[in-house]
């Protein structure tokens, strides 16, 4: 079974990762029916993908608990994440914000993402900025 998570970009690509693919994230020309680039470097299934709407980033979370930010152009790798809280699920991101919110299996962590860089990151509750999973201190 193939189970398929995708988003969908401001142009006519759509960024699909497939877990009976495993590690790999396709972009695909949906006009065109035409896969455009494959990106691979996760160690597990990939569990989530993002375009940014406002940035040129693609963001792909996975099993391996890294989250890595791809540009959208190119398709080069720009950076990994890897928090330590295990596996990624998911990966959210408001328009007119430059925040990003990764949920894990061991809590959240929200980054900022500035030209492509990462600054930051704070750990936070995805539901009342700065609490902690567990009781964990945040600062």
């Amino acid at each position: 079974m193939c189970v398929c998570r995708s988003c969908l970009a401001q142009t006519s690509v759509v960024c699909t990762s497939c877990v009976c693919v495993c590690r790999l994230v396709k972009i695909w020309d949906y006009q065109n029916k035409a896969c455009v680039q494959t990106l691979e470097g996760h160690a597990q299934n990939v569990t989530a993908v993002a375009f940014h709407p406002e940035l040129p980033i693609i963001l792909t979370g996975s099993e391996d608990g890294t989250v890595k930010i791809w540009h959208s152009s190119t398709y080069r790798l720009e950076t990994t994440l890897n928090y330590g809280l295990e596996r990624v699920w998911s990966i959210a991101h408001m328009r007119g914000s430059n925040d990003v919110g990764l949920g894990f299996d061991e809590g959240s962590v929200m980054i900022k993402v500035w030209h492509g860089e990462v600054v930051g990151p704070q750990r936070v509750c995805m539901c009342v900025c700065m609490c902690s999973w567990e009781g964990r201190s945040l600062l």
